[in-house]
């Protein structure tokens, strides 16, 4: 069973619904190129310890190796990467390693009809997409709390910042790693335990295109003045305003927060100042 792709005509999944042209990853591509050669050889190390260390290895493979490794065709490995929204490689092209054929492995897995966890090929590429998706973000987020904490505690300007970012970043690797799949793991635990609650208590329901399945939550805090405040906040006062008027039901908010609202048997209640 092969992955259902926009990929088979030659085109790319875009993160925002719509399908990037082939022309833009060749641009992706040479543009890679060029930095590459451009690079002076100091740069060049301190990439190769970060591809190192992320991947296990230097990159020792190209693509049609990595699906040969993993059991599978060149145009499932060809779908597998295009689906995670990177940029297609030169078949030639050194890029890979084992880390590569162990995942593509898993994804092969996923397809496996024989077994009691298999899944649509459609289904499968809605998972690399969602991963991939939200792993751009969380890695983008990461990097720029990185450049700002270093800017802010050292006094450095944004290009110095970005610098020593690049140098001490390895040394957050594993516990970055240790705390996203603690995280997953809780957030996954969380939802199967409401969601075990919810199905478990109710009868049978209506459906339909404009209905959801589960009972859906809604909260909403309305900060009393909150332009006028922000307005004269540096960045770091308005981040702490804003995390400070998260109180929890039953206790009272300093920014006077005027409701909360929580369906599924949540608390609720409506008060100028408390919640």
């Amino acid at each position: 069973m092969t992955l259902d792709s926009q990929a088979s005509e030659g085109l790319a999944p875009d993160f925002r619904g719509g399908v990037a042209q082939q022309k833009v990853h060749e641009g992706a591509r040479r543009v890679e190129g060029e930095a590459a050669a451009e690079a002076d050889p100091a740069e060049r190390a301190t990439l190769m310890g970060h591809e190192s260390l992320l991947l296990g290895a230097s990159p020792s493979l190209t693509l049609p190796e990595v699906a040969h490794r993993a059991g599978t065709s060149t145009e499932m490995a060809q779908k597998f990467w295009r689906a995670m929204g990177f940029a297609d490689v030169e078949p030639d092209a050194v890029h890979f390693t084992e880390q590569d054929v162990a995942a593509l492995q898993d994804t092969v897995a996923l397809l496996d009809e024989t077994s009691d966890s298999s899944l649509a090929s459609a289904s499968v590429l809605e998972l690399l997409r969602a991963q991939s998706y939200t792993m751009d973000r969380l890695v983008l987020w990461e990097l720029e709390t990185f450049v700002t904490d270093l800017s802010e505690r050292l006094g450095l300007d944004d290009t110095s910042a970005r610098l020593v970012t690049l140098d001490r970043i390895d040394g957050l690797v594993e516990i970055l790693s240790r705390q996203l799949t603690y995280v997953w793991r809780r957030h996954m635990l969380s939802i199967l335990g409401r969601t075990e609650a919810e199905v478990s208590a109710r009868g049978r329901e209506d459906t339909g295109p404009d209905l959801y399945p589960l009972i859906r939550s809604l909260g909403f805090v309305d900060i009393v003045s909150f332009t006028q405040r922000a307005q004269g906040m540096s960045k770091a006062a308005l981040t702490h305003m804003l995390e400070t008027s998260r109180t929890r039901p039953g206790t009272s908010s300093p920014l006077g927060v005027r409701g909360w609202s929580r369906r599924s048997g949540m608390p609720s209640c409506i008060s100028p100042t408390t919640c």
